[in-house]
């Protein structure tokens, strides 16, 4: 299945609500899940990156790309990489990919240290 169907058909991209996510990801804060999804704050565009379905209707679906995002947002966080670093990764990423580039993908990159 093509990533572009991915995001084009729910029904192929799945759908889950923030609890199952976190439940199914083992994450104890679905408050923390949905701050990861959609920012914390209303004033500063503070998610990381664009979500595989939009709200509709005020519900947060996540679908699976969303899900394995999340997943690596949790891994490195319990590194104790910071929100803010992972931003500016993303952030980045989508600059030098030239396109919406998700923090988990099937593509790596180095950059000069």
């Amino acid at each position: 299945m093509s990533v572009t169907a991915l995001y084009s058909d729910p029904i192929a991209g799945g759908f889950y609500t923030v609890r199952e996510a976190a439940r199914l990801l083992q994450i104890e804060s679905t408050q923390r899940v949905r701050g990861w999804l959609t920012g914390y704050t209303t004033n500063v565009p503070a998610r990381l990156s664009k979500r595989q379905y939009e709200p509709l209707g005020g519900v947060h679906e996540v679908g699976f790309l969303d899900l394995m995002e999340i997943r690596f947002i949790e891994h490195f966080r319990k590194q104790r990489i910071s929100l803010q670093s992972l931003r500016v990764a993303a952030k980045n990423a989508r600059k030098e990919m030239d396109r919406i580039t998700r923090l988990a993908c099937t593509r790596f990159w180095m950059t000069p240290a």
